[in-house]
């Protein structure tokens, strides 16, 4: 973890969004990498994830920002959508000046998450799905627990939040109370109507008929004692999702502060990873369970347009999707459908690079789309 001394600090400032004002913070990183944004649980305000954030290596910038009615963040007219409102975040986007994010979203922030790289998904490189489910399709959690979420008292009462945070967020809220007071301190409800636009704006949405369409390389993080959303929602959406792979780690909902420098060590290894579904794995005695995916070289290409199969002699792509090696590859990126018009530049230069050679010095091997699970 990085000392008090040498971490970036976060620019926190209210931006005006196509009318909607917005709080957002940026924590800067060295440049190198691809931004990192974050997407918030129902009525929590952006300071909720600083655990996590202070975790992750400083070379990672990190984009938050507060939804329409929590936090800084006033409530809309009218409630948004997850449609209207992954509108907005690309909108946020092109205002802050990004154009390509990995994206990590947490509880509600994971179904908006979600919406976003099926929506925008040349805007998504990486996606990151933690304590979430699929929707109204989803297996419900305890209804104890459902009841108490059913309005904003525990953010507007820090004592109540403390009393019960162990009971609907379970894990380590249930036997270390300091989680429980520290979140209760930091949690901050930007009002009761907002509160209930973000719960009326994932009324009835569900992304069960359309996970299948998913180019992203996808992580799904879940605590295996989660009151609200069951375990098993997680294990419904790594059978759906292509190329996704499951982490299942020991504690409840609020896992991304509670256990931030476990899931952080997950959270790196995806992001840098060579190869589109895999995770070297941080921890040998646990698992990361992948679903047709395997460690190969020249790695698996993540962005490969869902439409078209890689065939004998096509060329393979890094981890960005840019070093080719085969003229055959061309034919792929002259499609429309592959992301964006960089892509094809950076792509036209790899080919020259490499002279159309292959990247390891043993004769190119086939691949076929996906590559067989061969652990």
């Amino acid at each position: 973890m990085p000392s008090e001394t040498t971490r970036p600090q976060d620019e926190a400032r209210t931006i005006n969004v196509t009318g909607q004002r917005l709080r957002v913070a940026i924590r800067p990183g060295d440049g190198t990498r691809t931004p990192l944004l974050l997407m918030n649980g129902i009525g929590v305000n952006l300071e909720v994830l600083q655990q996590f954030v202070d975790t992750l290596n400083p070379a990672i910038e990190v984009i938050r920002f507060d939804a329409p009615g929590t936090g800084g963040s006033p409530a809309p007219l009218i409630p948004y959508r997850f449609s209207g409102l992954v509108w907005l975040v690309t909108k946020m986007l092109d205002q802050l000046g990004y154009r390509l994010v990995n994206v990590l979203g947490i509880s509600w922030g994971g179904a908006l998450a979600q919406q976003f790289a099926f929506q925008y998904p040349i805007r998504c490189r990486r996606l990151i799905l933690v304590s979430t489910g699929i929707g109204a399709f989803m297996v419900p959690g305890n209804p104890a627990a459902l009841a108490k979420i059913a309005t904003p008292r525990r953010y507007l009462d820090p004592a109540y939040m403390a009393q019960i945070a162990g009971e609907i967020y379970g894990g380590k809220m249930r036997t270390r109370p300091k989680f429980a007071h520290e979140f209760a301190r930091t949690a901050r409800l930007g009002s009761g109507l907002g509160y209930f636009y973000q719960m009326l704006g994932g009324a009835g949405w569900s992304c069960i008929f359309w996970l299948h369409k998913f180019r992203q390389p996808t992580l799904i993080l879940h605590g295996d004692d989660d009151p609200l959303v069951p375990l098993v929602n997680a294990k419904i959406m790594h059978g759906l999702i292509p190329h996704a792979k499951l982490y299942i780690f020991h504690d409840g909902h609020l896992g991304l502060g509670t256990s931030a420098w476990e899931i952080t060590q997950v959270v790196e290894k995806f992001l840098t990873a060579p190869c589109a579904g895999y995770v070297a794995h941080p921890f040998p005695k646990k698992t990361v369970f992948t679903r047709d995916c395997r460690r190969c070289d020249p790695p698996f290409p993540a962005f490969l347009p869902r439409s078209r199969s890689l065939q004998d002699g096509d060329g393979c792509l890094d981890h960005d999707g840019f070093s080719i090696c085969s003229p055959s590859a061309i034919r792929l990126l002259s499609r429309s459908d592959w992301p964006t018009p960089d892509v094809l530049l950076r792509a036209s230069e790899a080919v020259l690079v490499h002279s159309f050679a292959p990247s390891v010095s043993e004769p190119a091997r086939k691949h076929d789309c996906p590559p067989k699970y061969d652990r």
